[in-house]
C-alpha cells in the first residue's frame, strides 16, 4: 500500500501566505515549484526539519523509540511554532533534510543564465518575493525542454514536481548529531544528497569494525578518513566537533552498517551483500540504483559530484534521479508510518 507523501511544508502555510499576501501569492493556487520558492523565501524561523511534524516522525526510529525514557526535548519558542532538538546522554540531535532540493533546482532554473534569467530571477528570490508568483513569465517549460532535448515534456516536469513535493516530507529528513548539517552539505548545497553522505558513514564502519576499540575523544586521520572528508565543508574547529559528535552517535548507537540502515529505516537506500548480508552491503545511488563501492575517501569525494548527481544538462539523467529519489522517499515515509513491508 503506497501513501503519497506528506509534505510538511503545509504546516506553514499560513505564515506564508502572510509575508508573501501583498505579493499576490496564493499557497492553495501554488505548484510544486512556486511553494517550494515561496518556503525559500518566507522568513520563517523554523525549518521543516526541526517542526514538531518532523519529530513525530523522528520519535518513531527503533533506536529512538526504545530510549524515550532517556531523551529530553527542548522547545525553543518561535513566531510561527516551536523549533525541536532533543538531548540524549549529554549529546544534542537535529533534524535535517537529507537530500537538498535547492541545487537541483538551481540547476534546472540556470539554464536561462544566458537571457540573463538567473540574475534576475533565480538569485532574487531569497531578497526579493516578487520574483516568485510570476516566475512563470520568465521559466518557459517548452524552450527549457528543448534546451535539455526532452522528448517527454509532461513526463519529466511531473517527475520534478514530484521530487519538490517529497523534499520536505518525513521520509527525506532524519535525525543526525549537532555540527553535521551545514558541515556536510558543501557550497551551495553539492553534497547534501543522502546516498553520497550515507556511503561516507557506512565506509566509516568499514575502517572500526570492533567498535569497543573507537576512541571517542579522538580524531584518528586513518580509521575516520571518511568522516573527516564528509565534514571537510565546515572551518578547522567544527570539523573536528562534527567528527567527534557523529563517532559518538555511530559507535553509540548502531553495531554496523547495517543497523544502522535498519535503526534508521534506511533500507531502500541498501544493496545487502552476498547471501543477503546486511552487514556487508552498499548504499545505492540514486542516480542509478547500483551499488557504490568507492574504497578511496579522497578519490570518491573528488568524482562524487560528477559521477552520483546528474550532469548539467542531461534530462534523462535528471528524471531517473528525481524518480528514484520518490520511490525511495516514500517507501521511507511508509517505513515510519508501519504501512507496508516493514522486512528488515
Amino acid at each position: 500500500m503506497q501513501r503519497k507523501s506528506s509534505d510538511l511544508k503545509e504546516q506553514f502555510k499560513d505564515e506564508i501566505n502572510h509575508e508573501l499576501q501583498e505579493e499576490d501569492f496564493a499557497w492553495g493556487e501554488a505548484d510544486a515549484l512556486q511553494k517550494f520558492l515561496a518556503y525559500k523565501a518566507a522568513p520563517l524561523e523554523i525549518d521543516c526539519d526541526v517542526s514538531e511534524k518532523a519529530f513525530e516522525s523522528y520519535k518513531k526510529y527503533p533506536y529512538l523509540n526504545g530510549r524515550a525514557a532517556e531523551i529530553k526535548i527542548k522547545d525553543q519558542e518561535k513566531e510561527n511554532g516551536f523549533k525541536k532538538e532533543l538531548t540524549l546522554a549529554g549529546h544534542t540531535y537535529r533534524g535535517d533534510t537529507m537530500t537538498s532540493g535547492w541545487w537541483f533546482v538551481q540547476q534546472i532554473l540556470a539554464y536561462y543564465t544566458k537571457d540573463g534569467y538567473q540574475k534576475k530571477c533565480l538569485h532574487g528570490i531569497r531578497i526579493n518575493v516578487k520574483k516568485i508568483p510570476n516566475f512563470r513569465k520568465y521559466v518557459k517549460w517548452d524552450e527549457l525542454c528543448e534546451y535539455l532535448k526532452v522528448e517527454d515534456v509532461e513526463g519529466f516536469m511531473a517527475s520534478f514536481e514530484k521530487f519538490l513535493s517529497c523534499i520536505h516530507s518525513a521520509g527525506n529528513m532524519i535525525m543526525v548529531p549537532m555540527h553535521f548539517n551545514a558541515e556536510r552539505c558543501g557550497r551551495y548545497a553539492v553534497w547534501d544528497c543522502w546516498d553520497i553522505t550515507l556511503h561516507a558513514v557506512c565506509s566509516w564502519y568499514r575502517c572500526n569494525t570492533d567498535l569497543k576499540k573507537v576512541e571517542l575523544d579522538k580524531v584518528d586521520a586513518e580509521k575516520d578518513r571518511w568522516l573527516i572528508k564528509l565534514f571537510s565543508k565546515g572551518a578547522c574547529e567544527a570539523k573536528i566537533c562534527s567528527v567527534l559528535e557523529c563517532k559518538h552517535w555511530l559507535a553509540t548507537y548502531f553495531a554496523n552498517a547495517g543497523d544502522f540502515i535498519r535503526q534508521n529505516l534506511l533500507q531502500d537506500y541498501w544493496e545487502p551483500g552476498q547471501d543477503d548480508d546486511w552487514e556487508n552491503g552498499h548504499v545505492k545511488a540514486l542516480i542509478d540504483n547500483k551499488a557504490i563501492e568507492e574504497e578511496d575517501a579522497d578519490k570518491f569525494f573528488r568524482g562524487c559530484t560528477i559521477k552520483y548527481k546528474p550532469k548539467r544538462g542531461d534530462a534523462q539523467q535528471m528524471k531517473a534521479y528525481f524518480d528514484h529519489f520518490v520511490e525511495r522517499t516514500q517507501k521511507r515515509e511508509n517505513r515510519i508510518n508501519g504501512v507496508g513491508d516493514d522486512s528488515q
